[in-house]
């Protein structure tokens, strides 16, 4: 088999939508959405950071999704 057609095979079985970051900030109360998103939009706050605050508030987004959905490379439809 060849290496497009495991690549649409393997493209196939994806679901599209949004990502984890972007299900999670339209899940938040505006408040708290307001203040993730400005940490977000502030590049000097590490990504770790701001998914150990996650965390610590009861929701797991993994550091390299974040990264992804601050540079835009993720599946959101924004």
């Amino acid at each position: 088999m060849s290496f497009m057609t495991r690549a649409q095979d393997a493209q196939r079985g994806r679901k599209g939508g949004q990502c984890t970051a972007g299900q999670a900030l339209d899940s938040f109360l505006p408040d708290y959405r307001a203040q993730v998103t400005a940490a977000l939009a502030d590049l000097t706050i590490y990504s770790s950071v701001i998914a150990s605050i996650l965390a610590e508030d009861g929701y797991e987004i993994a550091e390299e999704t974040l990264n992804r959905h601050r540079r835009g490379r993720c599946k959101c439809e924004r």
